[in-house]
C-alpha cells in the first residue's frame, strides 16, 4: 500500500511524491536484479520528479533531449512500467487523497493509467478521494470514463461515530453524552468529527492519564460541557474557504440559511435574498452542486 496526497497549488505530480518515495525506499531493499527489473533505466525520468530515484541512476545514463510531449509520454511509460513490474511481484494499492487538487500532469497520468489498464491489466487498485464541496471539472470528467468506479459516501450514523471515537482513543466504552454531542456538532462528517474530537482534547473534556489511557467522563455536567465545544479553527478555515469560492448571490443565501437553521423555508429565503427569481434559483443550483 502506497499513499499520496494532493495540496492546493502543488507542482507537477506532487500528489505522487510520497508514493514514489515509498516505492524508492522499498526498491532499495531488493537485490540488484529486482531493482533493475522494477526501476532500471526508468530512474532517469523518474528522478526529475522524485530525487530519491537518483540513487538508481547509473553514471553513464542521462536524460534524453526530448520535446515536451515526448518527454511526458516517456515519463508516463516509465511510471506505468514500474507500477506494472511491482504489481507482478505483489498486488498494489495506491491511495491518492484530495484528488480535487491534482495538477494537470497528475490528471493526465491517471487518465493514461486508466487507458492502459483497459489494454493490459494492472495488478493494482487505485483509490482516489475527493471533497465534494470543491468543484473540479477534470475530476468530474475522469469519473465518467470506462473503468472508473465512483462511490459517494454518506454521513456517519451515530453508531459509526461512537465506533470511530472508540477506535481513535482506544476507549472500550464511549460515554453516550460525548458521542451524541460530537455527532450533533459534526453532523456525521468524518473530517469535522476528527476536528471536534481534537478540540475536546484541547479543552480537556477528554484527557490522558499517566498510564497512557484516554478517559472521557459522562453525566449531566459533562453533557453540558460537550454541548459547548467550540468550533475548531480548522473547520472554521474550511468553511471560510468554501464560502470564498461561492458567487456573491450563493454566499448571501448560504449565510441567510445558516441563520434560519437546518431547515429554511424557500419563501423566507427568497424574501431575505431580495434579488430576482432567476438569480435566486441560479444561486440555489450553485449551492446544490457544491454541497
Amino acid at each position: 500500500v502506497h499513499v499520496g496526497d494532493f495540496r492546493p497549488q502543488g507542482g507537477p505530480l506532487h500528489g505522487f511524491r510520497r508514493i514514489l518515495q515509498s516505492i524508492a525506499d522499498h526498491c532499495r531493499g531488493l537485490d540488484k536484479s529486482e531493482q533493475q527489473s522494477i526501476v532500471g533505466k526508468r530512474a532517469v525520468s523518474l528522478a526529475r520528479y522524485e530525487p530519491e530515484f537518483q540513487w538508481f541512476v547509473d553514471k553513464e545514463d542521462s536524460a534524453p533531449d526530448l520535446l515536451p510531449d515526448a518527454a511526458r509520454q516517456l515519463l508516463f511509460q516509465d511510471l506505468w512500467g514500474m507500477l506494472h513490474a511491482l504489481g507482478e511481484r505483489q498486488p498494489l494499492v495506491l491511495i491518492l487523497d484530495d484528488v480535487q487538487w491534482a495538477d494537470e500532469l497528475s490528471m493526465e497520468f491517471l487518465e493514461y493509467l486508466r487507458a492502459q489498464a483497459q489494454l493490459a491489466p494492472l495488478r493494482a487498485a487505485i483509490l482516489a478521494t475527493r471533497r465534494t464541496g470543491e468543484p473540479c471539472p477534470s475530476v468530474d470528467e475522469f469519473e465518467s470514463r470506462p473503468g472508473v468506479v465512483s462511490v459517494r459516501l454518506g454521513r456517519l450514523e451515530p453508531d459509526a461515530v461512537r465506533m470511530l471515537i472508540s477506535d481513535m482513543l482506544a476507549l472500550p466504552q464511549v460515554p453516550s453524552e460525548l458521542s451524541d454531542a460530537l455527532f450533533q456538532h459534526s453532523e456525521g462528517n468524518p473530517l469535522f468529527l476528527t476536528e471536534y474530537l481534537l478540540e475536546s482534547v484541547s479543552e480537556r473534556l477528554i484527557w490522558r492519564s499517566p498510564d497512557g489511557n484516554w478517559h472521557a467522563g459522562g453525566g449531566a455536567a459533562k453533557e453540558q460541557n460537550y454541548a459547548r465545544i467550540g468550533l475548531p479553527s480548522n473547520v472554521q478555515d474550511l468553511i471560510a474557504h468554501r464560502l470564498d469560492g461561492l458567487s456573491a448571490s450563493a454566499r448571501r443565501i448560504a449565510e441567510t440559511a445558516a441563520v434560519l437553521g437546518q431547515v429554511a423555508d424557500l419563501d423566507v429565503v427568497s424574501q431575505l435574498f431580495g434579488g430576482r427569481e432567476d438569480q435566486l434559483f441560479d444561486a440555489l443550483d450553485e449551492l446544490r452542486r457544491r454541497h
